[in-house]
């Protein structure tokens, strides 16, 4: 019959373990215990001890840490897709030139300044750039 396996230990067991041995050993001395390998090995579990310590709050920190810049990631998600939203409502550029040539079209002669012909005249003349600054911006967002 073969002897029981041992069930393997869990980190924290093992850390209650290592500092129980270092606790066990500590007023040792090498007088007492041959070379001082027990008391190296004491040595060895304080300091392992503290480690894991040491790095489980530093995984603690990270993790506070993780959760903000998470935090942080969404409300920028959130923002962007407001953002995103508020520009998909404004006029693109094309229907904004093609707007102002309306107005300019529909725009009332001043009689004081120059007559109704010419007001057309430039007028038109404005319109027109307008609406062909429409059509080349069209054709650049389509690319």
């Amino acid at each position: 019959m073969s002897a029981p396996t041992p069930e393997p230990l869990t980190p924290d067991v093992a850390l209650v373990r290592l500092r129980q041995y270092g606790e066990r050993t500590s007023t040792w001395s090498t007088a007492t215990y041959n070379d001082g390998t027990e008391q190296v090995l004491a040595d060895i579990a304080r300091t392992l001890g503290a480690e894991v310590t040491r790095l489980r709050e530093q995984v603690r920190d990270l993790a506070k840490t993780v959760e903000y810049f998470a935090q942080q990631s969404s409300r920028r998600r959130d923002r962007i897709a407001q953002l995103d939203a508020e520009l998909a409502a404004r006029p693109s550029r094309a229907e904004a030139l093609r707007g102002a040539a309306e107005v300019l079209d529909a725009l009332p002669a001043d009689a004081t300044s120059f007559d109704r012909a010419e007001h057309k005249y430039r007028g038109g003349a404005a319109a027109e750039t307008l609406r062909r600054m429409a059509d080349e911006a069209e054709a650049g967002e389509q690319r």
